[in-house]
């Protein structure tokens, strides 16, 4: 279907092209010292902030957020990917880190030229009847021109890389790796497992930086998507390059617009979904819909489906556009990520909390039935609050529980796989527009129904005689598959674990312990003198000779003074050895894991 029959009335006043802030490309050159200067900066404002007992988690999220977003390029992508780690960092963080956003960067119209100029081997003119050098939209790392073809007769969307983006990218990629080297070597955040994101960020940096990626994306959506009745734009294949890409101009309203217009002029909106018959409970459960379908049965996502990425039409018909960022998840964590979705759709919640448990590649040394019943009384409060109307969207959505879920698991040292990540960032994407497509939607009744038509599209599928014929063919294969791994898994599974401690091991804790007791007091001492020598505590008491004070006083005065800097850099060292510290008596604290003896029956 044409996407013209579909063009629905403006909402937003059109009013021409958007004058964008042009910023000319920068150089790559000194893009490393740049990097490490404020990231120093941004360090010692942390340190200085604890230092002064300033510090707290909304302040260090607010500037890690400026940080990432003064730096800019791929340092955006990672602060965004960050922003979904609440296994890992405190709630005021990741809700600080998920507002990061890009500055709009246009580059000069005549690059434009130029660039696609050299993708075609020839002049504009030889290929469009009219190329805009204004372009009508700004994203990351691109700018957006309409133009329309002369051949094929139909007006395109030109959409040209920013020319420094891949040495900026390259830039920074290899500066993270230089970082995660250094800290592995430090033996800091090994839990984390940095080298998993770093192959994440990685293909994130080729999907971006390459076209060709987004092409392939393109046209493979427009075939799966097309099940799912919703539109994508078709790629004009001769004129896409690395650096270009052509595709259909869609004429249609933003979803992201449309929500920021329901916000403000309600009865303009409405008016509006009356002249295009545009039912926004009929887009929320098509858009809810479509995803369990591409995450479950196609098995390949759109891995950025916020409002800016989706297209409003005539007749409550939807359009993706920019797939940049397509996810192909490995089939095992989805398969887990479907159970889990299964199991809260028929309120098996201890189910649940296992499968979530198990999207976790490794443990520590921990009482996991501790963790699963902390996990199962917060999915059952979530059950309970889901099903009653005019509820706080926020305390019912998916999000809430599943942050909740991962803070649990935080606290316990328990993190889930990179891999996970655009999984989950599409999914609380989804989860907030429902907010104003579906504000009063039952999740719970959203899963079931997804699952019980999932189950009629699986039966005409496996009527099929090519289905049948996989099947009969794919049993011999399937024995063995369970032989090779299943049941040496469930051997093992079966097995007791249970936990002993040395009393090498026990004397080591103890003497670290005291180590790092001391290792406190001195820290205490630093602080006095640095108070005595900035602040003058001493002279607000009132002590006499012989007192306690008295003595401190004369300690605090036979040392120099020092600048700001210096008892900062003490500070930041003392704080250093002090964890290191801590970290080793927890090591030999804990109990090992081994299997039981043989011979003791347990």
């Amino acid at each position: 279907m044409s996407f013209e029959k579909l063009k629905p009335t403006p909402l937003v006043p059109r009013g021409g092209f958007v004058k964008p802030n042009v910023i000319p490309p920068s150089n790559a050159k000194f893009r490393n010292v740049v990097t490490l200067w404020r990231l120093f900066t941004f360090c010692f404002s942390i340190a200085w902030l604890a230092l002064r007992g300033k510090g707290n988690p909304s302040s260090y999220g607010k500037r890690a957020r400026r940080m990432f977003e003064d730096i800019g390029y791929l340092w955006i992508r990672a602060g965004q990917l960050l922003s979904l780690r609440t296994d890992i960092f405190s709630a005021q963080v990741c809700q600080e880190l998920s507002n990061v956003q890009y500055y709009p960067m246009a580059f000069p119209p005549e690059m434009s030229r130029k660039i696609v100029t050299e993708t075609l081997h020839g002049e504009l003119s030889d290929y469009f009847d009219e190329f805009q050098e204004r372009p009508f939209a700004t994203m990351f790392i691109a700018q957006i021109h309409r133009a329309h073809l002369k051949r094929e007769n139909i007006w395109v969307a030109v959409k040209v890389m920013r020319p420094d983006a891949p040495a900026m990218y390259a830039k920074d990629m290899k500066l993270f790796r230089h970082i995660v080297r250094v800290m592995a070597r430090l033996n800091i955040a090994n839990y984390l497992r940095l080298e998993e994101a770093m192959w994440e960020l990685d293909q994130i940096a080729k999907e971006e930086t390459d076209y060709r990626f987004e092409l392939t994306n393109t046209r493979l959506m427009r075939r799966k998507l097309k099940k799912h009745d919703i539109l994508v734009p078709k790629p004009v294949k001769a004129f896409c390059n690395r650096h270009v890409l052509v595709t259909e101009y869609i004429t249609g309203v933003l979803l992201s617009a449309y929500i920021k217009m329901s916000e403000s002029e309600v009865e303009k909106v409405k008016k509006w979904e009356v002249d295009n018959n545009v039912n926004p409970g009929k887009i929320g459960k098509k858009l809810y819909s479509s995803f369990f379908r591409q995450l479950f049965e196609d098995n390949v996502v759109h891995g950025d489906l916020a409002p800016g990425n989706i297209v409003l039409l005539k007749n409550s018909r939807l359009a993706f556009i920019n797939f940049g960022s397509v996810d192909r998840g490995e089939v095992n964590i989805i398969q887990r990520v479907r159970m889990i979705t299964k199991s809260i759709s028929k309120n098996e919640l201890d189910k649940t909390a296992e499968y979530f448990l198990d999207l976790s590649p490794s443990f520590p040394v921990v009482d996991v039935n501790v963790v699963k019943q902390d996990m199962v009384r917060c999915l059952r409060a979530w059950f309970i609050r889901t099903p009653v109307k005019n509820l706080e969207y926020g305390e019912k959505s998916i999000t809430h529980v599943f942050n909740a879920l991962l803070e649990i698991m935080n606290s316990k040292k328990i993190n889930i796989s990179w891999g996970l990540i655009k999984v989950f960032r599409s999914w609380f994407q989804m989860d907030n527009t429902m907010r104003y497509l579906l504000p009063d939607i039952n999740h719970i009744s959203r899963f079931r129904r997804y699952f019980l038509d999932r189950e009629r599209r699986q039966l005409k599928r496996v009527l099929g005689p090519r289905a049948l014929r996989s099947a009969l063919l794919g049993v011999p294969e399937t024995i063995a598959e369970y032989r090779m791994f299943i049941d040496p898994k469930l051997r093992q599974d079966s097995r007791v674990f249970q936990g002993t401690s040395s009393k090498v091991a026990d004397a080591l804790s103890m003497i670290i312990g005291s180590v790092c007791n001391l290792v406190v007091l001195l820290g205490c001492s630093m602080m006095v003198i640095f108070s005595h020598q900035h602040h003058d505590v001493f002279e607000s008491f009132d002590y006499k000779s012989g007192d306690i004070l008295h003595y401190l006083y004369g300690f605090a005065e036979s040392v120099p003074i020092l600048s700001h800097q210096v008892w900062v850099t003490f500070g930041a060292v003392f704080f250093y050895v002090w964890y290191k510290l801590l970290k080793l008596r927890r090591r030999f604290g804990q109990n090992e894991v081994r299997l039981p003896s043989a011979s003791t029956g347990s």
